[in-house]
């Protein structure tokens, strides 16, 4: 369960970045319990215009490391935006 903040830079109108840090909750397949620590990434996205309900297209990174070493995951992503 990852718990991030994030800043989005818009470098067009509707293309953004964002670095994010924050912290991840996990258990990995051969635990017997669960750990908390400090997470980071980014994400990459855009948002279509509104004649198309502004929907948001995003792909992102999140790593954290576990025992001397760095693990991650990727996500894609979309949502809807509501004004």
């Amino acid at each position: 369960i990852p718990l991030l903040a994030e800043i989005k830079v818009y470098f067009l109108s509707q293309f953004y970045v964002s670095p994010r840090a924050g912290a991840i909750y996990f258990l990995l397949n051969d635990q017997s319990k669960s750990h908390l620590r400090l997470a980071y990434g980014f994400t990459g996205g855009f948002n279509l215009p509104k004649k198309n309900n502004r929907i948001n297209i995003h792909a992102g990174y999140t790593g954290f490391r576990h025992d001397a070493i760095h693990r991650g995951y990727a996500t894609l992503g979309a949502a809807i935006i509501i004004n």
